[in-house]
């Protein structure tokens, strides 16, 4: 076992540790999240706001399915719990902005419809197939045998 080593201030440790969330699913950024969070120290907040940068682009990602996921999915808790941390430094304007932006976006997708505004526009439909000879002859015949009204003057009127 190693000496414990006492942390003096100034101290710097020779190691760095990079967090790559966007490809952790829900579940390791939630117990990052609670680590983080747990810290509570100013050195985890440009991972935490990384972190909600990740909740904010996943939120997009699942758009409107977001209305059926259930309440203790892994992605709705870290939802829940990202807002909740924000929501308690809500007077740090670098939190608070992003606390605005979760909830109208998470409510807009949670609450509205999706458009129904087709992103290519529609072709139009093929035109009707060419009829052969035979069928243009046979059309031919029945229009002559159809006898053409004569015009029909109009009649005067009388005083």
């Amino acid at each position: 076992m190693f000496p414990s080593v006492r942390i003096q201030e100034g101290w710097e440790s020779p190691f760095h540790l990079e967090l790559d969330l966007e490809f952790c699913p829900n579940e390791e950024c939630l117990n990052v999240f609670k680590i983080l969070r747990s810290g509570c120290t100013s050195d985890c907040d440009a991972d935490i706001i990384y972190l909600t940068d990740i909740v904010i682009s996943r939120i997009h990602e699942k758009n409107y399915s977001i209305k059926t996921l259930d309440r203790i999915d892994p992605f709705f808790i870290l939802v829940r719990n990202t807002f909740q941390y924000l929501n308690s430094r809500k007077y740090e304007e670098v939190f608070n902005s992003r606390r605005i932006y979760i909830h109208d976006i998470f409510n807009n997708y949670l609450k509205n419809e999706p458009l129904d505004i087709s992103p290519h526009p529609v072709s139009p439909t093929s035109p009707p197939t060419v009829e052969t000879k035979s069928k243009i002859k046979s059309l031919k015949l029945l229009v002559k045998e159809v006898s053409v009204p004569k015009i029909m003057k109009k009649a005067k009127k009388q005083n």
